[in-house]
């Protein structure tokens, strides 16, 4: 019998957390910002490079809550240039 590697499966209960904090965060980030929209998908891109950057940074250095904290960082700014998109109301091609 072949021999395979299986990855270590993530129970519901640390998926429904994860969720649970990028909702917290993007709430935060709301709180802080405001909701104005990303206003293209330069802008949006433009967060997502900013927060990946640093969390390159994060992994050279292998600092785990670093690496966690931008993570999170950019699933917000994935997730908040999604909804942007969805209201039409943006400079996108």
């Amino acid at each position: 019998m072949e021999k395979t590697n299986r990855r270590h499966q993530a129970k519901m209960d640390d998926i429904e957390k994860g969720c649970v904090d990028v909702q917290q965060m993007l709430m935060y980030r709301l709180s802080e910002k405001g909701n104005g929209i990303y206003v293209s998908s330069h802008e949006t891109f433009g967060i997502i490079k900013e927060e990946f950057d640093e969390l390159s940074d994060a992994v050279k250095r292998n600092d785990k809550r670093d690496i966690e904290r931008e993570l999170l960082d950019i699933a917000v700014g994935a997730l908040f240039g999604y909804i942007s998109s969805k209201t039409n109301k943006q400079d996108w091609p």
